[in-house]
């Protein structure tokens, strides 16, 4: 049993370490990697790191290749788009379910989490801003009191690696949303459930904008 837990223990690590490894670039889009090489560098078994790189395939973010090992994905601008569409309509209804359980109490610890974003943001800490943004989202969607819901927008969330590789472009690019969501609260406040997918729809299409630029500097876009 302990060896069971050891390895899953591992298998974490080498996945948390894989992931971030995605994010710096250094595991490049298109690139071939050996899972028996990693384990080397990494000074484990092949194991764990397989496990790890099976639940980064099940994610989308890596493609396993039988006999060689795995190559890093790669986003095209239409799956990019559509990523983003279904997500948009998916926010919309959670936000409209949301609202009928949303009041004062709510629309202030919502504030508070936005304040914080602007705050990160202001001070050019984009992890912690990006962290904070996540919780505002998801603080919405679970509103909603629905359960099936939340989980479909998590498994939507799983694609922030992407959004997110470049911090350094993204700062650039984020000053609207922090608007875009106060302006979203403010709809809320007023009980306006008419206007919430049209607003939706426009956030969306500034995100969509935000990826495609922060991705432009990378090689994980293509067209």
């Amino acid at each position: 049993m302990s060896l069971g837990i050891e390895v899953a223990t591992k298998s974490e690590i080498v996945y948390d370490k894989i992931k971030n490894y995605i994010i710096k670039g250094k595991l490049e889009p298109g690139e071939k990697y050996s899972i028996s090489k990693l384990a080397k560098d990494f000074g484990i078994s092949r194991s764990p790191v397989y496990e790890a790189v099976k639940l980064l395939e099940k994610e989308d973010f890596v493609t396993i290749i039988p006999n060689v090992g795995f190559k890093v994905n790669t986003l095209t601008r239409k799956e990019i788009h559509d990523l983003l569409r279904i997500q948009g309509a998916l926010e919309g209804l959670a936000i409209r379910e949301a609202m009928d359980n949303i009041g004062e109490e709510e629309i202030e610890e919502l504030n508070k989490i936005l304040d914080r974003t602007e705050k990160y943001y202001n001070n050019n800490k984009i992890d912690k801003y990006v962290e904070e943004n996540k919780k505002f989202h998801f603080k919405l969607y679970k509103y909603s009191q629905s359960n099936k819901l939340l989980n479909v927008l998590k498994d939507y969330w799983r694609y922030e690696i992407w959004y997110t590789q470049n911090s350094d472009e993204i700062k650039s690019n984020i000053c609207n949303l922090i608007d875009d969501h106060r302006e979203l609260l403010e709809i809320i406040e007023e009980g306006k459930e008419e206007k919430v997918q049209d607003f939706i729809d426009e956030h969306i299409k500034d995100c969509e904008q935000v990826v495609l630029n922060n991705l432009e500097s990378t090689k994980m876009l293509v067209d």
